[in-house]
Formats: C-alpha cells, sequence, structure tokens
C-alpha cells in the first residue's frame, strides 16, 4: 500500500497534537486578557496618582491666594515647597510674594505710626500756641478796663 504523500509545506498534527495546541492557545488568551486588566487597573492607578501629585499643591496655592485677594489673607502662612519642578517653583515665588508684602505692610504700619505721633505733636503744640494767645488777649483785656477806672 502506498502512502498518500502530503503537499510540500504542509503540516500534519495528529489528533492529540491538535488538542494540545488549542489548550495552549486558550491559555496564552486568558493570560493575556488577564494582563491587559491588570495594565489597566495599574495605569489608572498610575494616572490618579499623578493627578493628585499635581492638584494637591495646585489647589493649596489656589487657596492660599484666594485668601489673600480676599483680604483674610494670613500674611505669616508659607506654602509647602515639595520639589524644583513647576509646581515647587509656585510655591516659592507664592512664599517670595507674601514675604514682601509683609515687609511692605510692616514698613507702612510703622510709617504710619511715626506720621501719627508726629501730627499728634503737632496738634498739641498748636493747641498749646492757641491757648497762650487766647490768654494772652484775656490778660490784656482785664488789664485795659483796671486803666480805664
Amino acid at each position: 500500500m502506498k502512502s498518500a504523500k502530503a503537499p510540500p509545506g504542509t503540516v500534519i498534527f495528529c489528533e492529540s497534537e491538535s488538542q494540545d495546541l488549542l489548550d495552549f492557545v486558550s491559555g496564552t488568551k486568558a493570560f493575556v486578557y488577564i494582563m491587559l486588566v491588570v495594565g489597566m487597573a495599574l495605569g489608572l492607578g498610575l494616572a490618579w496618582a499623578v493627578s493628585l501629585m499635581i492638584t494637591t499643591p495646585l489647589q493649596a496655592a489656589v487657596d492660599a491666594m484666594k485668601d489673600v485677594s480676599e483680604g483674610e489673607g494670613d500674611l505669616t502662612m508659607r506654602l509647602t515647597v515639595s520639589g524644583k519642578d513647576e509646581i515647587g517653583q509656585l510655591a516659592s515665588s507664592f512664599n517670595g510674594f507674601i514675604t514682601k508684602m509683609q515687609n511692605v505692610i510692616r514698613e507702612v504700619t510703622a510709617s504710619t505710626s511715626q506720621l501719627s505721633a508726629a501730627l499728634a505733636e503737632k496738634a498739641v503744640r498748636d493747641i498749646r500756641r492757641k491757648t497762650r494767645r487766647k490768654h494772652a488777649g484775656v490778660i490784656k483785656v482785664r488789664i485795659k478796663p483796671d486803666h480805664i477806672i
């Protein structure tokens, strides 16, 4: 009996080998799906963590600037500088701005106190001078009637 020859390039499997190959493909498909789900979960978790790392310091800066702009700002508070990236530079610049504002307000307060003291001293001198003039006028008026009688 002559055996049939397969055309060139054709691979002949027996039934047990085919089943093994199908089982392997099924296992590989399941592994790929599991890895896809794990990868997506890790990607979403990483994206969430990065977004928090960006938005949390920015929100703190926004809240601090809002507090200062509404006139209720605590000029002694500072933002935490947690790096040398853009957010760290923003926090550092904000802290520098608040320090300058604090110094300007200190200088204005000191100048206002000095000006108030100088104005109060001038007012006292003016009142004394006017009182002396009026007092001198009263003495003159009293003396004149005595001379006439």
